[in-house]
C-alpha cells in the first residue's frame, strides 16, 4: 500500500517477494527483480495498475505464485527476461494478457 513509491530495484541478496508484497502501489511503474529471487509469491503485485516495466534478472526460473502480476486496469505492462527459458515459464496464469506483454528482448 506505498502509494507513493513509482520505481523499486529490489536489492540482491533478496530471495522471496512475498504474498501481497507490493499490493495497492499504485504509482509503482519499474521494477527490477535480482537474480537472488527464487520465489515470487501469489498476488505479490496486486493492484499495481500504473506498473509499466518489469526486469527479471534471472537466469533461472523462479516459482512464480497465482496471479502475481495480474491486474484488470491500468497500463500495460511490458516484462522484460534474460532469456527465453525465464520468459517460457512466465505463462498467463501469472499475469493477464490483457494488461500484459512479455518483450523477446533479451538483452536489455
Amino acid at each position: 500500500g506505498c502509494v507513493s513509491v513509482t520505481s523499486f530495484i529490489i536489492p540482491e541478496g533478496i530471495e522471496k517477494i512475498e504474498t501481497y508484497a507490493f499490493s495497492g502501489c499504485e504509482k509503482l511503474k519499474n521494477i527490477v527483480i535480482p537474480s537472488s529471487v527464487v520465489e515470487i509469491r501469489t498476488g505479490a503485485f496486486d493492484g499495481c495498475t500504473d506498473l509499466s516495466t518489469v526486469y527479471f534478472n534471472q537466469t533461472i526460473k523462479p516459482t512464480f505464485g497465482l496471479s502475481c502480476f495480474k491486474k484488470y486496469s491500468g497500463v500495460k505492462t511490458t516484462f522484460y527476461f534474460k532469456n527465453s527459458t525465464v520468459a517460457d515459464a512466465f505463462t498467463t496464469s501469472y499475469y493477464n494478457s490483457s494488461y500484459g506483454t512479455k518483450s523477446t528482448d533479451y538483452n536489455w
